[in-house]
């Protein structure tokens, strides 16, 4: 007696069927930007998924297609199942999957550093980062309020930092935390 078998579920379903039309449709040819807007990072990890799902690449059709060893694989794991608990009756539990929360936990993780940075801000013990940037020198006069400037001035002294210091610390955070991410670590040459 054979037995259908589901391999995916709904919701998974939903998005196998979306990936493999995003490929059909050929007008997309940015394989990265399909990645990410289904919440992988890259081909591999796409591939992977398609591959847990039971799909596999054809590259004459540019695209995944179902994979039949991994149906009869299964229909063979469910077959030998049935025969060694013929009394138990086979219920469909769905349980949620974690694969929902994949794209969610790799941008969590992709974020670490700056997640951290905001839920733990500086603050008493923690050192002042200092920064080597390599360049010419130049004076920058900035208007500020009294009171602003007597704390650089106080905060300065305090934490034994001259104030071009304290500004550069200030300005990567500031550029940090507000889309210059890139430019900053180009500048830091970080990589």
């Amino acid at each position: 007696m054979k037995k259908e078998i589901n391999v995916v579920s709904p919701e998974e379903d939903e998005r196998v069927h979306m990936v493999l039309t995003e490929l059909t449709k050929g007008t997309s040819r940015d394989e990265l930007a399909i990645c990410q807007r289904f919440g992988f990072t890259d081909m591999s990890e796409l591939g992977q998924y398609m591959k847990s799902k039971g799909y596999k690449w054809n590259t004459k059709l540019n695209n995944y297609e179902k994979d039949a060893q991994m149906i009869t694989s299964i229909e063979e794991t469910d077959g030998a199942m049935e025969h060694s608990s013929p009394s138990v009756e086979n219920h469909h539990v769905q349980e949620p999957s974690l694969e929902l929360y994949l794209p969610l936990l790799e941008m969590l993780k992709h974020n670490e550093k700056r997640l951290t940075e905001l839920l733990i801000p500086y603050g008493k013990g923690n050192s002042i980062p200092r920064y080597t940037i390599e360049g010419i020198a130049k004076t920058k006069t900035v208007q500020m309020i009294h009171t602003l400037s007597n704390m650089v001035t106080e905060f300065a002294e305090e934490k034994n930092i001259s104030q071009r210091d304290l500004f550069e610390v200030a300005l990567i955070d500031f550029f940090r935390k507000y889309g210059y991410e890139k430019e900053v670590a180009q500048t830091l040459k970080i990589h």
